[in-house]
Order: structure tokens, then sequence, then C-alpha cells
């Protein structure tokens, strides 16, 4: 416990210096509890009146616990801080889970994924998780636009042809299959770009060769060590909001690989023919990274380490419209 409590009460990873000071701590509670606790139980003097106040104390911490659950984790402990309550947006809607935004054990795509009519779509998203994330903004922005939205979009698989994995790679093929099909005008490629930049030549020749007359790659989105709204409650326990606000830009907590990350692929996808748009442009400062675009708990940024909430989504497709859709 002590050693979880030094990665809650630290952004960073906790320094060598703190974790063997929980672990000494450890040990000495250890000690405590081992003579004050465990000896009088196990060798003391049996006590009815002690075994009652322990049934008592369990009921008590169990009625607790219960109450804590159905209380929601006790949200009152934030006041009117609104941006660190629990968030009530619904992901599998928002996703087009298990339709068009596929996991790992299925395999096919529902109808609506590839458009609604018979004529050729204007656009289609392509990616895993950070691509399915990005589509509750690009469906708005296709809404106003008159613009369909193709989605196919499957947990773990970024939008290479030959990733080396074959579940993904057969799901490629039904992506371009799909492709070839509809023959859209514009594909968006978006994913975790961490561990597949390097196979996006090859997506973006086939997508040339299949007459996608504009190509766009988005490059990766900020990552956090751990969530944004976690890092921030750390940030007000300890007093770091002067304001009595959160910063909306913030460099704590940041993965600072994803920057160089994001000039690495712009470089790649330019030199191949194909447009890039960099989120990391769109969402970071000097002074940090976009947190929250607004007040509430739905209004944050990113839900997790890095994917992308529906108000984030609509915030950066928003701010490439341009980019995506061309003159």
């Amino acid at each position: 416990p002590a050693l979880a409590l030094t990665h809650i009460a630290e952004v960073q990873a906790p320094g060598i210096a703190l974790r063997a000071s929980a672990v000494a701590c450890s040990l000495a509670l250890a000690w405590i509890t081992w003579r004050l606790i465990e000896l009088p139980i196990r060798f003391g003097r049996a006590s009815r009146y002690g075994t009652l106040l322990a049934c008592a104390l369990l009921v008590a911490g169990c009625t607790l616990g219960i109450a804590v659950i159905f209380l929601d984790g006790v949200p009152t402990r934030f006041a009117d801080k609104s941006f660190l309550q629990r968030t009530t947006f619904d992901l599998a809607s928002e996703w087009r889970e298990n339709r068009c935004f596929l996991s790992r054990t299925q395999s096919e795509f529902a109808p609506e994924c590839s458009g609604t009519t018979g004529t050729p779509l204007r656009l289609v998203l392509w990616g895993d998780s950070h691509a399915a994330a990005l589509y509750p903004g690009l469906r708005d922005l296709g809404h106003n636009l008159g613009v369909e939205i193709g989605q196919f979009t499957v947990q773990g698989c970024a939008p290479i042809l030959q990733s080396g994995e074959p579940r993904c790679d057969a799901m490629a093929a039904a992506v371009s299959r799909h492709i070839r099909s509809r023959r859209p005008r514009t594909v968006v490629l978006h994913a975790n770009w961490s561990s597949a930049a390097d196979g996006i030549e090859g997506t973006i020749k086939f997508l040339a060769k299949a007459g996608v007359s504009r190509i766009v790659v988005v490059g990766p989105v900020p990552q956090w060590r751990g969530s944004i709204q976690r890092i921030l409650i750390s940030q007000w326990r300890r007093g770091e909001w002067p304001s009595g606000k959160p910063a909306s830009y913030m460099r704590a907590g940041l993965i600072g690989d994803i920057e160089g990350l994001d000039r690495k692929l712009g470089t790649t996808v330019t030199r191949s023919g194909a447009v890039y748009v960099s989120a990391y442009d769109v969402l970071c400062r000097n002074d940090g990274c976009l947190t929250r675009i607004g007040e509430s708990a739905n209004d944050i940024v990113s839900f997790d380490y890095g994917h992308l909430s529906p108000q984030g989504a609509r915030y950066l497709t928003a701010a490439m419209t341009r980019a995506i859709f061309g003159d």
C-alpha cells in the first residue's frame, strides 16, 4: 500500500529515494501490526467483547464501502470542482462499438460502416481505437458539411497493410476491399502511431493506386502518464491550482516522446505524397498540451492516457477541417 500511495501522490514515476522510504515504512508498519495486532489476536486471552467489537467494526467497514460505491466515490469531496467529476459520455454509442469499431474477437463490419447510399463516399476513417475516438468529431463535421463518413476501426490494429499480425492483416485486407468498392474521395488514417509509424508508406501507396485523391494522416495526439483527471486531482490535492481551477494547458505528466514521433511521422507522410495533419500542433503549445475545453468533466480532452473524448475529437477535427477536406 505504501508503494501504491507514492504513485497516487506523484504524477511522474516516484524516485528511488521515495520508493526506498516507502519500503522502509512498510517494514516498520508490518512489525507494528504483527506485534500489536497479530500476536494479541492469535495468542492473547479470548474475549467475548473483543470478538463482538471486531465483528461490529467489520460490519461498519463493509457498510461504509457499500455506501461509497452507491455514492459513486463520494463526488461531493470535490465540492464545486465539476471538472473532476465522473464523465458521462457513452463511448459504445459514440464509437459505434461492435459495429464499426470491432474488438479483438470480431471480424466483420456492419453495413452502416460503409455508408448508407450506393454513391461513392466522400470520406472514410481507417485506424485503431484512437481513430474510433476521432470518429465523433468527423461525424459531426460531416453532418454539418453534408458529407457521409465511413468508419473502419479495429481495436489494436493501425491502418497498416502488412503489420505482421495475422488478425490485423486480415482486417486490413477487408478494409481494402471496402475502399475499392466504395471509392472514397478522401481517406483519413489515424492510430496510436507509437508502434505503427513504419508501415504507413505502404498504405499510402495502396490508397493512391486505388484512386483515393486525398490521403490524410492525422498524427499522434498527446499522451499522458495516466489520465488527465488523475494528474489534475493529484495537483489539486497538493494545492497547485492558484486560481481555483485547473490549467487549460499542462506539461505535468506528458510523455515527451510523442512530439518527436510527430515530427518523424510528418516527414515520412509528406515524402510519400499524402497530407499530414499534426494533432500535436493543434493541441499543444510551449506551456504544455490542452487538458480541457470547458468547465465540466465531459469537456476533458482525453479520458485516459491518450484516447480523445468526444469533445476532444470535436475540437480537434474542427481545427483540421480545411486540412481534411481541402479547399
